[in-house]
């Protein structure tokens, strides 16, 4: 019975053991792929309401503006390529899904989702200001909306006018 048991507790040493490798490998290589990645540039945020909530934003330290500015970056490259969805998030953060929400709520006063959704809608205001001739659904789909009257709903509801009325004014 002894010996069972002795060997049981090996082999979970030997499991757990094999579940942290595993985890710092895929932290390690995600590392790697995400090492390129240059800060944001300041210049290209949009509209002094973005100042404004970042002055309200809850940045105690260092380490809250690094995490805070590589999800910037993140959600930007995703919106590039389609879907910006919280989970893929997490995964490019290397955090569970949990603790990315609480770290960006603590950071930004904000659920992940409605942060996201606030960069990607920065990104439309820029687009629309600077790009005229473009299509509203393109400039949907550039910011990581597929359906561009989702988008529209979204815009205003934020924004308070429509993103052709936005392009207007």
């Amino acid at each position: 019975m002894y010996v069972f048991i002795n060997i049981a507790c090996w082999t979970l040493a030997i499991v757990a053991m094999a579940w942290l490798f595993y985890k710092y490998r895929r932290l390690h290589r995600r590392l790697e792929e995400n090492g390129t990645e240059k800060e944001p540039d300041r210049l290209q945020r949009v509209g002094h309401s973005v100042h404004e909530i970042e002055n309200e934003m809850n940045i105690e330290n260092d380490n809250d503006r690094l995490f805070k500015e590589r999800l910037d970056v993140i959600i930007r490259q995703e919106m590039q390529s389609g879907k910006v969805e919280v989970g893929m998030l997490a995964d490019k953060m290397c955090l569970s899904r949990s603790q990315l929400n609480r770290r960006t709520k603590k950071v930004t006063g904000m659920a992940t989702s409605v942060y996201s959704t606030h960069i990607r809608l920065q990104e439309a205001c820029r687009l629309l200001r600077e790009e005229p001739d473009t299509s509203i659904a393109v400039v949907a789909q550039r910011c990581g909306f597929d359906d561009p009257a989702y988008f529209a709903r979204v815009f205003r509801r934020q924004t308070g006018a429509t993103p052709s009325d936005y392009r207007k004014s």
